[in-house]
């Protein structure tokens, strides 16, 4: 499966916090902002386009220096919550199907 980031949320930086806004078009409760960690920021930016499951665990491995071990279930967790939360676009098969190969639970 692939994705990309609804283009309806902004990623902000304010003091040092890093979250996504919604904009007016955006399905979200108004005046929620989603919170992001360093990874979830570089995660957000790999989404501009689409992406699969593969190019993002290759991208935060050569960024953060790491194995594909540590992350492989952190990205996935987070691209469930992002499906969860209409943040993220998929294609390429039933949202059901493909999830269950990722280990993304939805």
């Amino acid at each position: 499966m692939r994705y990309k980031r609804n283009d309806h949320y902004l990623l902000r930086s304010i003091a040092g916090e890093h979250m996504l806004v919604p904009t007016g078009e955006a399905d979200f409760e108004p005046g929620t902002l989603l919170m992001l960690n360093e990874t979830g920021c570089f995660l957000w930016e790999q989404l501009k386009d689409w992406t699969d499951d593969e190019e993002l665990l290759k991208a935060v491995r050569l960024e953060f220096e790491v194995s594909e071990d540590f992350f492989e279930k952190q990205i996935s967790e987070f691209l469930g919550l992002l499906i969860d939360n209409g943040l993220l676009l998929c294609e390429g098969g039933s949202n059901n199907e493909e999830m269950g190969k990722t280990g993304i639970e939805g």
